[in-house]
């Protein structure tokens, strides 16, 4: 399965229970039914909007074809109603639809919006720590490491207590709190890589369930910046095997991390 499909996704998915308290407070239902009836009276599921125009604009973007259609009316809709019960639903929708795209300005002016509505968002916290520590370049003033940090710090704080909504099985929501927790650690793991600290660095990138190659990489990184050369070529090893664009470096640390031999001293 295409990974950045699947990363898209399980953010639509998390932050349906991610801002159910947000919603609460506002009068608002479960933001997971995107298809049933969102006017008022008759739905079972989703934010309630009584008000004829905003129902209207809401049902707009829920019904737009294309994801340029969809971002063109949600963007419209959290421009007229920013504070409605729908607002959360649509931003964490346009949030997924710019990583989806890989437009990384409208994600984090998406992300921002998002975390504005609900800064409890897990989902939204893990995936855009993730996307900052992934895409930071040396120098940036905006978004920080900083940033990356204290995202993906709050994300684990928050999904350490979160309980299960009855719209999901108990496999669906460990997948998902799996998957976010996941992102939050390969972002941490990043943001300490990129600071030369390899022992927190290797602490969080161990706890990243289904390790990608640059996960696995900067693991192996760090295990060398550690002194520890087996284990070091062990991960180099893996990612030499993945392809893509990483494949040539992590083969030949693998062979540089063989030849230093049994672990040493940093």
């Amino acid at each position: 399965m295409n990974k950045k499909w699947w990363r898209s996704a399980a953010l639509c998915a998390i932050t349906l229970f991610c801002a159910m308290p947000i919603l609460a407070q506002r009068g608002g239902g479960n933001r997971g039914g995107a298809d049933a009836d969102q006017t008022g009276g008759g739905a079972q599921s989703g934010p309630k909007i009584t008000h004829p125009k905003e129902a209207d604009a809401f049902k707009a973007f829920l019904n737009a074809k294309g994801d340029d259609k969809k971002v063109s009316t949600g963007t419209q809709f959290l421009e007229k109603y920013p504070k409605s019960v729908a607002a959360a639903a649509v931003a964490d929708q346009l949030v997924g639809l710019a990583y989806k795209k890989s437009d990384w300005p409208a994600f984090y002016t998406a992300s921002n919006e998002a975390l504005t509505i609900n800064p409890d968002n897990a989902g939204v916290l893990a995936l855009t720590g993730w996307v900052i520590a992934r895409n930071y370049k040396n120098g940036q003033t905006s978004p920080t490491l900083d940033q990356a940090e204290a995202y993906d710090k709050h994300a684990l704080e928050l999904l350490t207590t979160m309980q299960k909504p009855q719209t999901l099985t108990d496999e669906q929501f460990a997948k998902l709190k799996e998957t976010a927790a996941s992102e939050a650690h390969s972002g941490l793991g990043l943001v300490y890589a990129r600071e030369q600290k390899p022992q927190d660095a290797a602490a969080q990138l161990e706890q990243v369930a289904e390790p990608d190659a640059t996960d696995i990489f900067m693991l192996g990184a760090s295990y060398e910046m550690m002194g520890k050369h087996v284990e070091a070529a062990q991960q180099f090893k893996k990612c030499s095997a993945m392809g893509g664009a990483l494949q040539t470096p992590c083969t030949s640390n693998a062979t540089s991390a063989t030849k230093e031999g049994p672990d040493a001293a940093q």
